[in-house]
C-alpha cells in the first residue's frame, strides 16, 4: 500500500502463505460442506453436458428438417423437427423455431391430402382424405400452442436483439396458424374452429404493423366466420375493410351475403336491404369469374322477387 515494488522472492513468499492449508483432519461439518459442494459441482457438470448434447442433437435435427421441408418431404421434416424439440423442449431461442417448422410441414402435408380428396370422384375416399388432412392441421395447431407456451413461460427478454427475435418468431407463428385456420374453413375440412381462429387473428392484428397485411387478416377472419356460419361475427370484419376500401369486391360480397343471411333469418328488412345494396354494388365492380358471383346473384334474386326489395344506391365514400 506504500507504493513499494516487491521483489520476486517477496511475491512468492506472500503467495505461499496465502494458499497454505491448515494441517489436520476436517471436522464433520467441513466434510459435509465439502461433500455438498462436490455434489453440486457434479450436477452442474452433468447439466451442462446434457445441454450441450441436446443443442447438438437439436441443431442437426433442425438442419435436417429444413432440408426435408425444402425437398417437400413433409413426413421426414415433421419427424426431424420433432427430434429437435424432444432434445430441447423449452429453450426459447430454438424450440419455437423448430415447432414453427413442424407446423409448416403439417400444414403442407395436410393440404396435399385435402387436394387428393377434393379431386377424387370417390365420396368415401374423399372423406377419408379430408379427415387425414384435418388431423394434420390439428397437429400443426398443437405445435403452435406448444411454441406459444414456450415463449410465454420464458423469462422476460432484456436484450434488444432477443426481444426482436421473439417478436419475429411470434408473428411468424401467428401467421402460419392463421393460414391453417383459413385452409380448414375455406376447404370445408373443419368449420368448427371459429373462436380459436378469431383469437389467433386478434393476436396477429395486435402485432402486425403492415396495413395491407392487417386488411388481409381482417378478410381472412370474415371469410372464416362466414364459412363457419357465424355471420354476426363476420359482418364487423368485412365492414372494417369497406370503411377503408368501399368497392372491395370480396368484402362487398361477404358483408352482403352475411347481412342477407342474418336479416332473412330474423325477418329484418333493414339488414336485408343493406345486404342487397352491398351485393348490387358487388355485381357492378366484381369480375364475372369471382367465386361468389353465383351466390350473390341467387341472394339478390330472392330479395327482389320474394321480399320485393329494390336496391338503393350506396352513399359516396371517400377512399382511404
Amino acid at each position: 500500500g506504500d507504493g513499494r515494488r516487491l521483489a520476486e522472492a517477496e511475491v512468492r513468499e506472500t503467495l505461499s502463505q496465502a494458499i497454505t492449508v491448515p494441517s489436520g483432519e476436517l471436522t464433520a461439518a467441513q466434510k459435509k460442506e465439502l461433500e455438498e459442494l462436490e455434489k453440486k459441482n457434479a450436477e452442474i457438470i452433468a447439466k451442462n453436458k446434457k445441454i450441450q448434447e441436446g443443442d447438438a442433437v437439436a441443431g442437426k435435427a433442425n438442419a435436417d428438417g429444413v432440408a426435408a421441408l425444402k425437398a417437400k418431404d413433409y413426413t421426414t421434416a415433421i419427424a426431424k423437427f420433432g427430434e429437435g424439440v424432444e432434445a430441447v423442449p423449452d429453450f426459447v431461442g430454438s424450440t419455437p423455431i423448430m415447432l414453427n417448422g413442424k407446423m409448416v410441414a403439417h400444414r403442407a402435408r395436410a393440404y396435399e391430402k385435402y387436394r387428393e380428396g377434393a379431386t377424387s370422384t370417390d365420396t368415401a375416399a374423399s372423406k377419408v382424405k379430408y379427415e387425414e388432412a384435418n388431423k394434420d392441421y390439428d397437429e400443426g395447431l398443437a405445435a403452435f400452442d406448444q411454441a406459444m407456451a414456450v415463449l410465454k413461460n420464458a423469462p422476460a427478454a432484456t436484450d434488444p436483439n432477443d426481444q426482436k427475435n421473439r417478436a419475429n418468431i411470434t408473428l411468424e407463428l401467428l401467421t402460419n396458424a392463421m393460414e391453417i385456420h383459413r385452409l380448414k374453413a375455406i376447404g370445408g375440412v373443419d368449420t368448427s374452429k371459429g373462436p380459436q381462429a378469431k383469437a389467433v387473428i386478434t393476436d396477429y392484428l395486435a402485432l402486425e404493423t403492415d396495413p395491407l397485411k392487417k386488411t388481409k387478416a381482417e378478410m381472412i377472419l370474415g371469410d372464416i366466420l362466414r364459412e363457419n356460419g357465424d355471420c354476426d361475427g363476420a359482418i364487423p370484419a368485412y365492414k372494417k375493410i369497406l370503411a377503408g376500401s368501399a368497392d372491395d369486391p370480396d368484402a362487398l360480397a361477404g358483408a352482403g351475403l352475411c347481412l342477407f343471411s342474418v336479416g332473412y333469418g330474423n325477418s329484418d328488412k333493414a339488414q336485408m336491404q343493406e345486404g342487397l345494396n352491398l351485393m348490387t354494388r358487388f355485381s357492378e365492380v366484381a369480375p364475372d369469374t369471382h367465386k361468389l358471383k353465383t351466390s350473390v346473384k341467387d341472394a339478390v334474386d330472392l330479395l327482389k322477387n320474394e321480399q320485393k326489395l329494390a336496391p338503393q344506391k350506396l352513399p359516396a365514400r371517400r377512399r382511404t
